[in-house]
C-alpha cells in the first residue's frame, strides 16, 4: 500500500475525487506529511475516547510515528463518532484533498468494519419545530423551560472531567465500573451574571474527586445522588460550524438536543433532575479501585503519616504468624471468628482494602480502622473470650508497626487459607531526603520503596522502585541472586511495560542479574527472610 510521496509545495487546495463518507481533516503543518496526495490510503490508530469533535490519529509512515491532531467533519450536525471501548482502534483513511497545512480524509474502515457503524445520531425530541422557528430563550425568572431538551451526562464523562481537574486521568477499569450511570438536567433560566456553585455543591464535587482518587465507589454513589434537584451554574458553548450548543458545568458539558440561538459564554442555570446509578452500584458489587491507583495511594499515605505514637516502643513483640494460634484456644463463636479472618489480608477481592486498613490501624494504634467499629463492639460484647481476643489482636497489630531512622515499617499478616505468612512493608521517609528543599524548590517529590522476596526455585529477588504519582511515572530496578535466564527477564519487562501502558503510566525497567542487593533497615537484627515479602 502506498503511504507517502516526496514533499511538494501546494499553493492551494488539491481536490480529491471522493469527498463522501465519514471523515475529517488533519493538521499536518510542520510534520513533514504535507506531501500526502489525494487518493493515498494510510493505516492509522484512532485513539480511544474519540467521542468528541477533536482528537488525534497515530500513523506510521516510513517507520516514523506521527500523532496528528484531527477534526471530524460529519455530514449532519446531530452526528458524532463513538468508539465504545477505551482503546486505540486500527483504521484505514483515504486522503481526499490536500492544503498546505491540512489534509482532508475519509475513513475507509475502523476496526475492520464500515465507519458508518460507529456514527451515532443524537435523537432529537419528537415534534420539534424547525431550527429557524425556534424562539430565543427569554429570561423569565426561575421557570423551567420544558421545550429545551438536554442529553444526559454519563458518569464516565463526569469522572473524566473531575479527574482532569485534579490532575489525574481516569483508568479504563474505573470507566468500566461507571458504565450505565448518568445524570439528567433541565434548563432553568438565563443568569444575570456568571455564578459559582453553591457551597454544598462545591463540597459534593470535592467529595466526588476524593472518592475517585481513593476508588471508593460507594461514597461516589452517595455523593452524586445528593445532586438530584440541585441548581447547577453553567455557561453556553456554541459551535456554529456543527450547529450544536452545549452547557458547560462543573460536572461536564450537557449537550442540547434542541436547536438553540444563544450567545457564546452566556451564563445560565440548569437544574439536576435525576441521578441514575449503574447496575453494579445498585447491587453493591463495587468496592475497590484498580490495583495500580490504589497501591500508589497506599504508598503516598504511608509517606505522609506522622511519627508513630511513643507507646509503640513498649509494646510486646508478638509475631503476626502466631495470630491464629492465639485466637484458636479462646473458642470464639464461629461467625465471630469468620468475621476476624475476613479482615485479614488474603488473595481475594478484599486484599487491597484489608492491607490498607491494617497498615493504617497499626501506624495510628487504632484497631477500629482495621476491624471496623461493628466487629470491635461485637468482640467486646462476646464475654471474656471476646475481650481477650480483642486484647490479643490489639497487641499483635500494635507491635507490628515501628520506625527506623530512614524507614517506616509495618509487618502485615497474610492469610494463605491455612496459615499466616508475613509481609514487611517499609517506605522510605521523605523528611530526611528533603531537608534542602528550600535550596532546591523545584525538586520533584517521589516515593522510594524496596521489595525483597525469596522464591523457592528462582532464589532471592529485589525490586527497587521509585514512584512519581503526580507525573504518573514509575521506574523499577530488579536485582537477582542468581542467573534466571533471558526468557524470564524478557517476560518480566514485557509485563511491566504492558501494565504501565494499560494504566497510562510511563517509566523504565532494568534487570540486573547476580547483582549485590542494597540494604535497608540496617538497624534490624540479621535474619533470613524465609517467607513473605520485605519492602
Amino acid at each position: 500500500m502506498e503511504t507517502i510521496v516526496p514533499p511538494v509545495t501546494t499553493p492551494g487546495l488539491t481536490p480529491g475525487t471522493d469527498n463522501s463518507g465519514v471523515g475529517g481533516s488533519l493538521d499536518v503543518s510542520g510534520s513533514g506529511l504535507e506531501g500526502l496526495k489525494p487518493g493515498i490510503s494510510v493505516n492509522v490508530l484512532v485513539q480511544g475516547g474519540l467521542d468528541g469533535l477533536a482528537a488525534s490519529l497515530k500513523l506510521n509512515v516510513n517507520n516514523r510515528l506521527f500523532q496528528i491532531p484531527v477534526k471530524l467533519n460529519l455530514t449532519a450536525n446531530t452526528q458524532t463518532l463513538r468508539l465504545p471501548e477505551n482503546r486505540p482502534y486500527p483504521a484505514e483513511i483515504k486522503i481526499t484533498a490536500s492544503r498546505p497545512e491540512s489534509l482532508s480524509f475519509k475513513f475507509v474502515t475502523i476496526d475492520g468494519q464500515p465507519p458508518e457503524k460507529f456514527v451515532q445520531t443524537l435523537r432529537l425530541p419528537q415534534q420539534m419545530p424547525a431550527a429557524e422557528k425556534m424562539p430565543l430563550i427569554n429570561h423569565t425568572g426561575s421557570e423551567l423551560k420544558p421545550e429545551v431538551q438536554l442529553h444526559n451526562l454519563n458518569f464516565k464523562s463526569i469522572a473524566e472531567n473531575l479527574s482532569a481537574l485534579a490532575g489525574d486521568k481516569l483508568s479504563p477499569e474505573t470507566a468500566a465500573k461507571l458504565q450505565g450511570g448518568e445524570v439528567s438536567a433541565g434548563f432553568r433560566r438565563v443568569s444575570a451574571a456568571p455564578q459559582l456553585p453553591a457551597p454544598e455543591i462545591r463540597e459534593v464535587l470535592q467529595n466526588l474527586k476524593t472518592a475517585l482518587q481513593q476508588g471508593n465507589f460507594k461514597t461516589f454513589a452517595a455523593e452524586i445522588s445528593k445532586l438530584s434537584g440541585q441548581p447547577l451554574p453553567a455557561a453556553t458553548v456554541v459551535r456554529p460550524e456543527i450547529g450544536l450548543t452545549s452547557f458547560k458545568t462543573p460536572l461536564g458539558e450537557f449537550v442540547s438536543a434542541t436547536p438553540l440561538r444563544l450567545d457564546n459564554q452566556l451564563p445560565v442555570e440548569l437544574v439536576i433532575k435525576t441521578v441514575t446509578l449503574p447496575p453494579a452500584f445498585q447491587d453493591g458489587k463495587i468496592e475497590t479501585a484498580d490495583p495500580l491507583a490504589a497501591s500508589a495511594r497506599l504508598i503516598e499515605d504511608l509517606a505522609a503519616m506522622p511519627s508513630l505514637p511513643k507507646t509503640l516502643g513498649n509494646a510486646v513483640s508478638v509475631p503476626v504468624t502466631k495470630l491464629l494460634d492465639l485466637l484458636k484456644p479462646l473458642n470464639l463463636p464461629s461467625e465471630t471468628m469468620a468475621a476476624v479472618v475476613a479482615k485479614l489480608p488474603a488473595g481475594d477481592a478484599r486484599m487491597l482494602a484489608n492491607l490498607v486498613n491494617y497498615v493504617k490501624a497499626s501506624v495510628h494504634g487504632d484497631i477500629r480502622q482495621w476491624l471496623g467499629p461493628e466487629l470491635v463492639e461485637q468482640l467486646s460484647l462476646s464475654g471474656p473470650e471476646g475481650r481477650e481476643a480483642l486484647q490479643q489482636l490489639t497487641t499483635v497489630f500494635t507491635a507490628s508497626a515501628r520506625e527506623t531512622p530512614l524507614w517506616r515499617i509495618v509487618e502485615i499478616p497474610f492469610y494463605t487459607g491455612e496459615n499466616l505468612e508475613k509481609i514487611r512493608l517499609a517506605v522510605k521517609k521523605t523528611e530526611d531526603e528533603e531537608e534542602d528543599a528550600a535550596e532546591r524548590p523545584n525538586r520533584r517529590s517521589g516515593t522510594r520503596f524496596v521489595v525483597d522476596t525469596n522464591f523457592t526455585r528462582l532464589g532471592r529477588f529485589q525490586f527497587d522502585g521509585y514512584s512519581l504519582a503526580r507525573e504518573k511515572r514509575f521506574d523499577l530496578i530488579i536485582r537477582t541472586e542468581r542467573f534466571v535466564g533471558n526468557d524470564l527477564c524478557a517476560n518480566i519487562m514485557r509485563i511491566f511495560k504492558n501494565t504501565l501502558h494499560e494504566f497510562d503510566y510511563v517509566g523504565t525497567i532494568k534487570v540486573n542479574v547476580k547483582e549485590n542487593f542494597i540494604k535497608i533497615g540496617e538497624d534490624m537484627p540479621e535474619e533470613t527472610l524465609a517467607t513473605g515479602i520485605f519492602i
